[in-house]
């Protein structure tokens, strides 16, 4: 007892980032569940199926191979997770991945809601909670959350994350300095986005010089951190020239994409992204007048911001010209975004508990107006989302595998052709043949495919927990209410720390 009186008050301040990543959880298996099945997509038929496997069960997988690049990111985690996987199950199953999946997401919604609202005395630490829940529901993020292939996304976002959070701490001590550049450093391994960690760094850094006017201890440790790991990016940096048409080949191309982020998640009003990312801008303008820290938080959000608005760069500059950005962000880069949006309404959220009595009532007129923009923004997407992707995907789960099958007794690549795009599971049907008809993968493919084969043990995992998946995420729901409940109704004395 005595033991757990001490160890309880440490573990106090994670229990409402827990009931955050509980919500997400629930949300996200009883998609896979509905959604998810165990055939392969897109990539996954030509990097998984036709390359990865087959050479780790010949042995002719060098090591060095898996820190080569995959198109323009080196995903040396997601390989590891695969082959893992696949080496403790026998055969390849996609499910596998996105069970994973709900687990790496869970988590990175848990850092966000720790770190976004760290003191447990804090006002607003109830509504930023409910916010990070609200904002990672999976549906928006609905391609990488089916997809298996994206736990590169959670790998390289979840790193950077720590490491951003080690890095904005003070004291930045040499262990911290130490985790957050070995953090830093792996997430450029799970995937191109960790290069936009030094981007925001550097943001923090011109910030801190705006209010000391020299670079202190800190400050030049930080700045070291942000010399190596930019290097590093720009060593793993790669160029594909077949995707160089993606790029935006004009600056009204690249504007409209770019606008398109910072205005997620609204459709086809680019210009609504100067309205969303106001809060975030005046913040740093606040800060860049030497203006003190509104909350010890304050670091950790505005880095956030200074990330997602990175991301929204790139994504603009090397993704802006495809069709696909016609109209709106891609939901497989909807992740980057919600890191933005969560900065702007960290910030709303923080002016409204300092507003001084004068100003009150038009601030809180002000953020319930921002508020109300981006609430009926997400209830739009959503509803577009459910009616266009989810709900077919749902109620057609198992035609794409029956196609493969089909194809894979006949031979005829008419099948797909007919069947139409939205449930082909890749475009070059000539590579499903192949993996299918591959002698190394004899034995090891998707259950699916080999009828008389045993699945493999982890296989029969996921089909006992996808077939339970909407009990099992009422199970995560009563926890997350139980928790909350416990949570609300034992407030922390603690009071919040002065800001520094």
């Amino acid at each position: 007892c005595h033991r757990m009186r001490r160890v309880f008050p440490a573990l106090r301040p994670w229990i409402l980032p827990l009931v955050v990543g509980l919500i997400v959880a629930g949300f996200q298996l009883w998609l896979v569940g509905a959604a998810g099945n165990a055939t392969p997509l897109n990539d996954e038929w030509d990097r998984e199926g036709g390359w990865l496997y087959p050479r780790w069960v010949t042995g002719e997988l060098p090591a060095a191979d898996l820190f080569k690049p995959h198109n323009e990111h080196r995903i040396l985690w997601t390989y590891l997770l695969d082959l893992g996987l696949f080496t403790a199950n026998g055969q390849w199953d996609p499910r596998m991945q996105l069970l994973v999946m709900v687990l790496l997401r869970a988590l990175i919604a848990v850092g966000l809601a720790r770190w976004l609202a760290s003191e447990p005395g804090q006002g607003s630490r109830w509504p930023i909670a409910l916010l990070v829940a609200w904002l990672f529901l999976p549906h928006l993020a609905w391609q990488n959350v089916l997809w298996g292939f994206q736990t590169q996304v959670y790998f390289s976002l979840g790193l950077s994350l720590l490491a951003l959070h080690l890095f904005v701490r003070s004291p930045l001590t040499p262990p911290r300095w130490l985790g957050g550049l070995a953090f830093g450093v792996a997430a450029q391994w799970g995937m191109s986005a960790g290069a936009f960690l030094p981007v925001a760094l550097a943001a923090l850094l011109v910030l801190d010089f705006a209010k000391e006017r020299k670079f202190t201890r800190e400050a030049c440790a930080r700045l070291a951190a942000i010399g190596l790991l930019g290097l590093l990016s720009l060593t793993l940096r790669t160029t594909v020239p077949e995707l160089a048409s993606q790029r935006a080949g004009s600056s009204g191309t690249f504007f409209h994409a770019f606008g398109l982020g910072l205005s997620w998640p609204y459709p086809e009003l680019p210009w609504l992204g100067v309205v969303a990312c106001l809060p975030l801008a005046v913040a740093l303008g606040r800060r860049l007048r030497g203006r003190p820290r509104l909350a010890p938080e304050e670091d950790f959000a505005l880095a956030l911001g200074c990330f997602g608005f990175a991301a929204a760069l790139a994504q603009a500059f090397f993704r802006g010209g495809a069709a696909e950005f016609s109209q709106r962000i891609p939901s497989r880069y909807a992740e980057f975004m919600v890191l933005l949006a969560l900065a702007n309404a960290w910030c709303v959220l923080t002016w409204l508990r300092h507003a001084v009595p004068g100003r009150r009532l038009i601030a809180q007129t002000a953020g319930s107006a921002w508020f109300a923009l981006l609430a009926i923004g997400w209830l739009g997407t959503s509803t577009e989302v459910w009616r266009k992707a989810l709900h077919p995907r749902i109620e057609y789960r198992d035609v794409p595998g029956q196609l493969v099958r089909q194809y894979q007794l006949t031979g005829h690549a008419e099948i797909f052709t007919t069947a139409g795009r939205f449930f082909q599971p890749y475009p070059e049907v000539a590579e499903i043949g192949r993996v299918l008809s591959d002698p190394r993968m004899h034995g090891h493919l998707p259950p699916t495919f080999q009828p008389g084969q045993p699945p493999g043990p982890l296989s029969r995992a996921a089909t006992a927990v996808m077939s339970r998946a909407a009990t099992l995420a009422l199970i995560l729901f009563a926890l997350a209410g139980l928790l909350a409940l416990w949570e609300f109704r034992n407030p922390s004395r603690a009071a919040a720390k002065p800001a520094p």
